[in-house]
């Protein structure tokens, strides 16, 4: 092999050695870039859910206390009054708490009414 031949032969190892330390070294850079990334992304998210789900929790937490304190309900609770179901614990009700399940339980831990109502298709 003459010495032009030996020339181009090195200069090729060279570059094909400098080629794979290259796409080797971006491999591992974007690889690391992109894990940074997801990570970040997924701990957002996990945030906003977290955020939304104590978000819910304040509201129906606020629902329970408003409910709470109606003499009416507990009247009910006391007396199992039919009337105050036909007219307090309706969709229309529900729907404007946005709550899918009532429950009234007496103080001796008895319930007195579970109400389901389905917020999607409001019935």
């Amino acid at each position: 092999m003459k010495l032009r031949g030996k020339t181009f032969f090195v200069i090729g190892v060279i570059m094909l050695a400098m080629v794979i330390v290259l796409v080797g070294f971006s491999s591992l850079v974007l690889q690391q870039g992109y894990a940074r990334i997801e990570d970040k992304a997924c701990n957002d998210n996990i945030r906003r859910i977290m955020n939304s789900l104590t978000n819910e929790e304040v509201q129906l937490e606020q629902n329970v206390k408003d409910w709470a304190i109606w003499d009416d309900l507990y009247n009910y609770a006391v007396d199992h009054n039919h009337d105050f179901e036909v007219s307090n614990l309706d969709a229309g009700s529900l729907s404007n708490i946005q709550i899918s399940l009532f429950a009234v339980v007496d103080s001796s831990g008895s319930i007195v009414n579970v109400t389901f109502f389905d917020i999607a298709s409001k019935t």
